[in-house]
């Protein structure tokens, strides 16, 4: 069962794009928003060192231990499916409110649109597919002639509840500059031998900080709220640990009221199986071989099911760092290869007219914020998706 592990920042944070960087003519490493894969081996490490365990001993006994603190974490790698330690995504918390990633099918001008697959003869493409429909963009302008433009904001669970019953959507949303922002920090590198600064050795990167505020005398900062699936929460004690760039800490707290807080399953269930039609809207990047789709009647819970229509934005790239590290701490390794990724707030519409009520309670229970459906990095949370009504 999932668990809530808090993020909370002490200085900046530090998250590398695909880009290659390195010190020496005036080179800038740009930062992303929170990288899933750091997150994952960031905690990784953390439990090692918590069970006192080197990296290169869980390397050799992973597969054939006694050890029962390594079986907790099993296969502690992203792109095996069958490991126990997985995450399941992350949100931004702010005062307790959880934020999501914008839908890619809610359009506003003053007020917000939710566009489906909607039946026309007024376009032409080249997709083969005959059961796809085109998720139209609105046409109607808004109360100072505004054109709709896709939502950028990223929104609060008491509105995502309310999107995934295709209902009437409250204003509730937050921009990412609200969440964290951008400065520049310059470094220099230091010759090992004399460790004093190396000329024309000047480089400069972008830091994420998060934002802190004091609100009738309370003291509030954004986190990130890392949904956890594997280890005992008890393995997880207050203290810090390091993730992203250049070492950065954060504080831990953890929340077990995971399922209390995002229950809603009967709402969302009766809609569905009144409408046989169900999306998946995807809090999470996902990567499939095919590209933006994949076979979906390669999942048991989805055979039978048709995909009729999909809203995505433009793809995204990501990479990473695969440890192969003889010591505790090395940094020895090889980049990951750099993927296309569907981004997150995409999402995939089905029609289901022949599934009876258990094929969905079935989907629903596995699915909705469950088992990834990503075919690369399952295990670190790529392919988490929620299931909603149209």
């Amino acid at each position: 069962m999932p668990f809530m592990l808090n993020l909370n920042t002490i200085d900046t944070l530090f998250f590398r794009n695909n880009r290659s960087f390195s010190a020496g003519n005036p080179t800038l490493a740009e930062s992303l928003s929170p990288s899933l894969l750091s997150i994952y081996g960031a905690i990784g490490q953390y439990l090692l060192n918590e069970y006192n365990i080197p990296f290169s001993d869980y390397r050799k006994n992973q597969f054939n231990s006694d050890n029962t603190k390594i079986d907790k974490i099993g296969r502690y790698e992203p792109d095996i499916r069958s490991t126990k330690f997985k995450l399941k995504g992350f949100v931004y918390n702010y005062r307790d409110k959880y934020y999501f990633p914008p839908p890619a099918n809610i359009f506003e001008n003053g007020k917000k649109i939710i566009s489906i697959p909607q039946p026309t003869n007024d376009y032409k493409w080249d997709i083969t597919n005959e059961n796809l429909i085109r998720v139209k963009k609105p046409k109607s302008k808004g109360l100072l002639n505004e054109e709709p433009k896709p939502m950028k904001s990223f929104i609060s669970f008491n509105v995502i509840k309310k999107y995934l019953q295709n209902s009437v959507i409250p204003s509730e949303k937050k921009d990412e500059k609200e969440f964290f922002e951008k400065e520049t920090k310059f470094g220099h590198v230091l010759s090992p031998k004399t460790l004093s600064v190396e000329e024309q050795y000047l480089y400069s990167s972008t830091h994420l900080r998060f934002k802190e505020t004091g609100i009738l005398g309370k003291y509030n900062k954004v986190k990130i709220t890392v949904f956890v699936e594997g280890p005992d929460i008890s393995d997880f004690r207050i203290g810090t640990m390091f993730l992203g760039g250049e070492k950065k800490q954060v504080y831990l707290d953890v929340k077990d009221d995971f399922n209390k807080t995002f229950y809603f399953e009967d709402e969302i269930l009766t809609k569905i199986k009144n409408q046989k039609k169900f999306f998946l809207y995807f809090i999470t990047p996902s990567i499939f071989t095919n590209g933006w789709n994949r076979e979906w009647d390669s999942i048991d819970e989805f055979k039978g099911s048709v995909l009729v229509g999909a809203a995505i934005n433009k793809p995204e790239t990501i990479s990473g760092w695969k440890r192969e590290g003889k010591k505790l701490g090395s940094a020895k390794g090889y980049p990951r290869p750099i993927r296309l990724v569907v981004p997150a707030g995409s999402v995939y519409f089905f029609d289901t007219q022949n599934w009876n009520d258990d094929k969905f309670k079935n989907l629903y229970k596995k699915f909705n914020l469950g088992e990834s459906v990503s075919e690369e990095y399952p295990a670190a949370g790529f392919g988490t998706a929620l299931i909603g009504s149209w």
